[in-house]
């Protein structure tokens, strides 16, 4: 847990209690123990109950994140830390276990080959769910510097064909005034335009093998933008 914030700041993700710790929004368990990686992590005031509430949702994202990925930062977790969260946490380790199974794979040049593959459950993915939300309240106050108002809503967008990726990115990449940051020497970067009359703002989050869009949305487009089709929106997922 970081040290306190000096000044009294409301907690960036409920708005409502003073925040007594500073949170990394992205928390460094996702990256080697290496100045390189965890030496520029957005950081957001935070009050315990958020914090904690977060980190129970952290754990499977920190593990299940680091698979399918290649990077340096992403093979040194895999190989010297993964064991270990799983051997601490028999939960994760047990759904994880049911969740692998042999999947056929069909390659650009049409062969098939046999692989393995990760089913999440229904826990591993409303975990994953709140743990994106808790990333756009803290992206939301780390670059805009106020909290995610009360009346604004946040909308995961998960596009389920290349089609609909190159459409939502082409919303924010084209945009003239979108913003970029990159942080973790590359392993988190980010990109988000906002329009302050429409009470809008858009991001395209690239993080291990993972691109995430959100719109957060107030009163004045919240017509226009929700509800968005059933099959681009990532609505909560029921636990188990």
């Amino acid at each position: 847990m970081a040290r306190a914030p000096r000044s009294k700041q409301l907690c960036a993700y409920c708005g409502l209690r003073i925040a007594d710790t500073e949170d990394h929004v992205i928390a460094r368990q996702f990256f080697p123990a290496k100045q390189i990686y965890r030496g520029n992590l957005p950081k957001v005031p935070a009050c315990a109950k958020c914090n904690s509430a977060k980190q129970r949702v952290e754990d499977g994202p920190g593990v299940i994140f680091q698979f399918g990925h290649s990077s340096d930062a992403s093979r040194t977790l895999l190989l010297t830390q993964v064991s270990r969260r799983l051997q601490k946490n028999k939960r994760l380790h047990r759904s994880l276990r049911r969740a692998l199974g042999e999947v056929i794979v069909k390659l650009p040049s049409g062969l098939l080959i046999p692989s393995l593959a990760i089913t999440l459950s229904p826990r591993e993915l409303a975990d994953m769910w709140a743990w994106f939300h808790y990333v756009a309240q803290g992206l939301y106050y780390f670059e805009l510097r106020t909290i995610l108002p009360a009346d604004h809503t946040i909308h995961l967008v998960k596009p389920t064909t290349f089609e609909q990726f190159v459409i939502f990115r082409d919303l924010i990449t084209r945009d003239s005034k979108r913003q970029t940051r990159e942080h973790a020497s590359g392993e988190i970067r980010y990109a988000f335009t906002r329009n302050d009359e429409e009470q809008l703002t858009m991001w395209l989050l690239a993080f291990k093998s993972i691109e995430m869009f959100w719109l957060t949305a107030g009163p004045v487009s919240q017509a226009s933008v929700g509800p968005l089709p059933a099959n681009v929106e990532w609505t909560k997922p029921e636990r188990d």
